[in-house]
């Protein structure tokens, strides 16, 4: 492909975990963009030859009959390098795409060599010097917080900082970022607010799944104060935060009409208030941005 100063790639993957090491990429998206305007894509679910863990599927959407018949990675590898060419990659924290490309490149002794573009720290390069003080407190306390409260009380666990900071997995920072997203559909919103008054419309999987959590909410509180197990709780956020993701995939918010948009703007709100009270009775703040 031809290169111009003005061109690049965005690429998103989904996978099986966090650790290109050991887990597989099973669906891969990618635009090129020419000036802003995206010129042509290329997108794969991606046969992991392996079955997916329940937690996975739930958390991207994607089911083993989505990949039976999908190709394997060595047939897709080929293709993408040479849908991406030698343009660089975006994506919002692309070290997590790079890592897992680079590898299964390097595996298949196929050169890879981009430039990276990661929307995560151009958003933080526009942040007041001030307010990145703040989040970076905000997010590095309650990461150690999160660690240490997700985990029974009768057991070890191994102190890790990156996997403590992680944007994906069983994170403060994924939960606190679960709520920035929530709280960022808001701030696109026309009008006034919410009317708890109209009526509620589920239909779609997500929507339902997501409600049903919600719903579960006053029941985990009294058993986590109960028991004095705060992981309880730090796992039932965590599900929240992944159904939350799945819904917002698999059902428009903003660009629904009517009754459906009203229900959905209503599952976000209760999403989000959820999400702060949980975290704030584990101790954890939440950041405006990230």
């Amino acid at each position: 492909m031809e290169k111009t100063d003005n061109s690049y790639i965005a690429i998103d993957l989904e996978t099986t975990g966090l650790n290109p090491k050991t887990e597989r990429i099973i669906e891969i998206g990618a635009a090129r963009v020419e000036d802003g305007t995206v010129v042509q894509t290329y997108s794969t679910f991606v046969n992991p030859e392996r079955e997916l863990d329940a937690r996975i599927r739930e958390l991207t959407g994607i089911c083993d009959d989505d990949l039976k018949d999908a190709p394997v990675l060595d047939t897709v590898l080929p293709e993408l390098l040479e849908f991406c060419g030698e343009l660089p990659l975006l994506g919002h924290h692309v070290i997590f795409d790079f890592s897992f490309l680079k590898r299964a490149a390097v595996n298949r002794k196929y050169t890879f060599e981009h430039a990276g573009l990661d929307t995560l720290k151009i958003c933080r390069h526009f942040m007041p010097e001030e307010e990145k003080k703040r989040v970076a407190e905000v997010v590095g306390i309650g990461a150690v917080k999160f660690a240490e409260l997700s985990q029974n009380r009768m057991t070890d666990y191994v102190f890790n900082w990156d996997k403590m900071l992680a944007l994906q997995g069983d994170t403060a920072p994924y939960l606190q970022n679960s709520y920035v997203r929530v709280r960022s559909i808001f701030r696109k919103l026309d009008g006034g607010p919410l009317d708890w008054s109209a009526p509620i419309q589920l239909s779609e999987d997500a929507e339902i799944h997501l409600a049903r959590l919600l719903a579960r909410y006053g029941e985990v509180v009294p058993l986590v104060l109960d028991d004095c197990r705060p992981n309880m709780l730090a796992a039932y956020l965590f599900d929240l935060a992944r159904a939350f993701h799945s819904f917002y995939e698999a059902c428009p918010v903003l660009k629904s009409e009517g009754t459906v948009r009203h229900s959905r703007l209503a599952l976000c709100e209760l999403t989000a208030r959820t999400l702060k009270h949980g975290l704030g009775l584990l101790g954890i703040q939440l950041p405006d941005r990230m």
